[in-house]
């Protein structure tokens, strides 16, 4: 057999975490639940993935915060505004 010629054009593939077309495994206890159930349990994990989100958020936000006291950021944040006025 032949080797394909090689190139540099890319080839797409699916990359191993994506998630496109993938069915979730039904075990029989939610096949089991009634409607209100089955939403129940949707949006509890749904809940759960917004608070890890937002913790995550919040996380971030107190390490560019820090201890700084509000004057700083007000000042901080002005200076950014004058900077981004200054290159238009």
């Amino acid at each position: 057999m032949a080797e394909p010629p090689q190139t540099d054009v890319s080839r797409p593939s699916a990359l191993p975490t994506a998630k496109l077309l993938q069915r979730p495994t039904f075990n029989q206890a939610l096949v089991d639940q009634n409607s209100d159930e089955y939403l129940d349990t949707i949006e509890e994990e749904w809940n759960k993935k917004l608070d890890a989100e937002v913790e995550v958020l919040v996380d971030g936000m107190v390490d560019i915060i820090g201890d700084k006291d509000k004057f700083r950021i007000a000042q901080e944040s002005f200076q950014a505004e004058s900077r981004a006025e200054s290159m238009v």
